[in-house]
């Protein structure tokens, strides 16, 4: 097999740099490069360790991982797979990073020692071994009309009988699996 695709790891709980490092390095395909504590951290990473794709967390301080995702995309076509418990709770957030360009998103499971389990360690490694070789090109594409329609749809009583989310189910039935409604 060739060369080891590059992640960088970046979530500001160190258990999980840990966990998601050691599920990369345990993997034929993958390796971890480097891990930031921050999206700020992480920017500041990318031209020394050139990673092929991103492991990137939501909810961080400092820089949280969508704005890391604005500031990145300006200069920088590495794909990124969201991690974040924000991916199952809020959907808002896993639309507005797929409208980013995330490549794809993993939910991080409510009991963090889950993150280990076969289910979560295939879907991650699968995922992000996928988003690098697709050399920065997002799996996805919402446009900007469906992500407002969704992220509006909790804040307003809709008087239709379908919801909004029919038309992100029927055209991406994997990633939406993934988003509980």
């Amino acid at each position: 097999m060739g060369d080891k695709k590059k992640v960088l790891v970046v979530d500001d709980s160190a258990f999980m740099r840990r966990v998601i490092s050691d599920i990369i390095n345990n993997d034929s395909r993958l390796e971890t490069v480097g891990v930031a504590t921050n999206g700020k951290e992480a920017i500041e990473l990318l031209d020394e360790l050139v990673p092929d794709v991103i492991s990137l967390d939501i909810q961080m301080p400092v820089m949280d991982g969508l704005t890391m995702m604005k500031k990145m995309k300006k200069t920088h076509r590495i794909p990124v797979v969201m991690m974040s418990t924000l991916t199952r709770e809020g959907a808002k957030e896993t639309i507005q990073a797929l409208e980013l360009g995330a490549f794809d998103f993993v939910a991080k499971p409510d009991n963090i020692f889950k993150v280990n389990s076969d289910e979560v360690r295939s879907e991650l490694l699968e995922k992000l071994y996928q988003a690098a070789l697709s050399e920065g090109k997002s799996q996805l594409g919402f446009k900007p009309k469906i992500s407002r329609t969704l992220s509006s749809h909790g804040r307003r009583r809709s008087t239709h009988k379908e919801s909004p989310w029919k038309s992100v189910i029927l055209n991406y039935p994997s990633q939406a699996a993934s988003i509980r409604l």
